[in-house]
């Protein structure tokens, strides 16, 4: 005799109460197994969906006001270089007033009119708002920076051509 013969025997065997009851008992396992593999995922889903997208909503809305900023700043054009100082002395004087004494090593003019500068060991952090400095202030922008760690925690030694704003 086979395993489901053996079964159908027992399930024959029973009362019609305790088919009943059995009956119940495996209707109640198949929703709950139909609610743990379908229904609970699905709403899961649906619940971090819902929370993704109050989450991007938020994000659209603080993006709209940086863009409303970005463009009342595009209408704003950084200053100019002073008339009677060239860039190579805007750069000398502004680097030493950063605090690049001892990392400057090196500042010379090129045949284009950019300027180039040779840092060691300066800090990172310190370049990065000097640069930001000479964009607002002058006009002044990075042609090109080649930067590698420094020897010091947040140091680098640094390459970087500037270049005076079209005027």
């Amino acid at each position: 005799m086979s395993r489901i013969d053996e079964l159908k025997a027992w399930y024959v065997s029973l009362q019609q109460r305790e088919r009943l009851v059995l009956a119940i008992g495996a209707a109640f396992v198949v929703v709950m197994l139909v609610y743990a593999v379908l229904l609970r995922p699905y709403f899961s889903s649906l619940h971090a969906l819902k929370d993704d997208i109050e989450r991007q909503q938020t994000q659209l809305v603080s993006m709209r006001q940086l863009s409303v900023q970005i463009q009342a700043m595009r209408g704003q054009q950084p200053s100019s270089l002073p008339r009677d100082q060239s860039l190579l002395a805007v750069v000398d004087r502004s680097a030493s007033e950063a605090g690049f004494g001892t990392a400057l090593k090196q500042v010379q003019t090129n045949s284009d009119g950019t300027v180039h500068l040779q840092l060691q060991a300066a800090s990172f952090d310190k370049l990065m708002r000097w640069l930001g400095d000479l964009h607002r202030q002058y006009g002044i922008s990075v042609q090109q920076l080649i930067a590698q760690r420094g020897t010091g925690p947040g140091s680098v030694d640094a390459n970087l051509t500037l270049q005076a704003p079209a005027s």
